[in-house]
């Protein structure tokens, strides 16, 4: 067990977004959301356990909460209302179907804002029910359904290992003008908070997000983003999930180099990292719909030469102009890290990484700042018949038909 407080959680935001390939999130919300909860709380804390450790717990109940939607929709006030309404309401469900609380979070993936969805909760909760003797201290598992960021559920090893999402919640605080609501907001405006939380009855990951990414594009209401609870697990089908472990504790020990030393890879020890391309970010063109942000991100090396990353969310497949095969495609990551610090707008502090999220990457374009655009074999987890089938569908949306080939057979090709 591992006590996590607030230094932590900067450094983990820091990690986790490199290690998202360009989705998780924009880690300048989470960085503010982190800021914010620092000035709310004093020592905000939470503790972080193995999956051995959840596992050797009789009383283990565990879920997952998360912001979903397009990463540009999601906001940084806290508490974060959408994913609390959804455990909320989650935890009255665990209580029914296992007779017992929610005892731990376990994030969906690796990546700023979902990992912060885990421990925020967790902090909130506790806080919350702190003087009530029967309430169980929550904790947060190191571990996650992909080792990095997916843009969909169907992606994680939750779904491929056939553990039932039923049922699951979809919440908004819905801000109105109407003065009846029993929820609180910390705006100044005279808008309220309308808990709106929507019971989703399938065990089938691929219809809950179908069902929700509807909601979410459809509904005014709910506007591309939700706060979702998902996949309420006891013992049996927290092993059964078989998530990528140590994704937070990893998240961790790179945050902390990113943020104390101005080295690009020499210093940071990434296991099987590839250098793919170098230089400038021009820009990074996308739209949103069907709660999803598509589109590409472009650079150009001081020899003209350009790089695009094609993304939903998340970057799936990456090609250099002068050559005809990919340089590297999903379930492998394509991150990003620059050669210098720079602080976005409403940023509480200096970043070298940055998501897919406008938020994040605007202060890096047209900057002159020089970007690393790195390659990372995914983990064994990612690669197994059933992930390849829904990887595959996910590469074809963008002109590559052909099969998986990773990262160190795709380098190798290309010289």
């Amino acid at each position: 067990m591992v006590q996590l407080s607030i230094k932590e959680f900067y450094a983990i935001a820091h990690g986790s977004c490199f290690f998202a390939s360009g989705g998780g999130g924009s880690v300048v919300t989470a960085l503010s959301l982190i800021k914010a909860m620092e000035k709310q709380y004093e020592n905000p804390s939470v503790e972080m356990v193995s999956m051995a450790e959840a596992l050797s717990d009789s009383d283990c109940i565990a879920a997952s909460v998360a912001f979903m939607g397009a990463p540009d929709s999601i906001n940084s006030d806290f508490p974060p209302q959408d994913i609390i309404l959804a455990f909320k309401d989650l935890n009255e469900r665990a209580k029914i179907k296992y007779n017992k609380p929610i005892t731990y979070l376990i994030p969906v993936e690796t990546g700023a804002l979902n990992i912060a969805a885990a421990y925020m909760v967790a902090i909130e909760m506790n806080n919350q029910n702190k003087q009530k003797s029967d309430w169980p201290i929550i904790k947060v598992i190191d571990a996650d359904g992909a080792g990095r960021s997916v843009p969909t559920l169907t992606l994680l090893t939750f779904s491929t290992n056939k553990v039932f999402c039923n049922p699951s919640v979809l919440s908004k605080a819905y801000l109105s003008k109407e003065r009846n609501s029993s929820v609180k907001t910390s705006s100044k405006s005279n808008q309220s908070i309308t808990p709106i939380s929507l019971s989703v009855e399938n065990s089938e990951a691929s219809v809950i997000e179908e069902i929700a990414r509807d909601i979410m594009s459809t509904s005014n209401i709910f506007d591309q983003y939700a706060g979702l609870g998902i996949w309420i697990m006891d013992n049996e089908n927290l092993k059964k999930a078989d998530p990528v472990e140590g994704g937070i504790s990893k998240s961790l020990a790179l945050g902390n180099k990113l943020r104390s030393t101005s080295s690009v890879y020499e210093d940071l020890e990434i296991n099987g990292q590839v250098i793919l391309f170098e230089g400038t970010l021009v820009n990074v063109e996308e739209s949103t719909a069907g709660g999803f942000d598509l589109g590409n991100a472009k650079f150009v090396n001081d020899y003209g030469e350009l790089f695009n990353i094609y993304l939903e969310n998340e970057n799936i497949i990456a090609w250099k102009n002068s050559e005809e095969t990919p340089m590297i495609m999903a379930p492998d990551s394509i991150c990003y890290i620059a050669h210098n610090f720079l602080q976005p707008e409403n940023c509480p502090e200096k970043i070298r990484v940055f998501s897919n999220s406008k938020n994040d990457w605007t202060a890096f374009r047209d900057s002159g700042v020089k970007i690393s655009v790195i390659g990372l074999p995914a983990d064994c987890k990612l690669k197994t018949r059933e992930m390849d089938n829904v990887f595959t569908q996910l590469r074809e949306k963008f002109g590559y038909p052909g099969k998986y080939r990773p990262i160190n057979h795709l380098c190798e090709k290309n010289g």
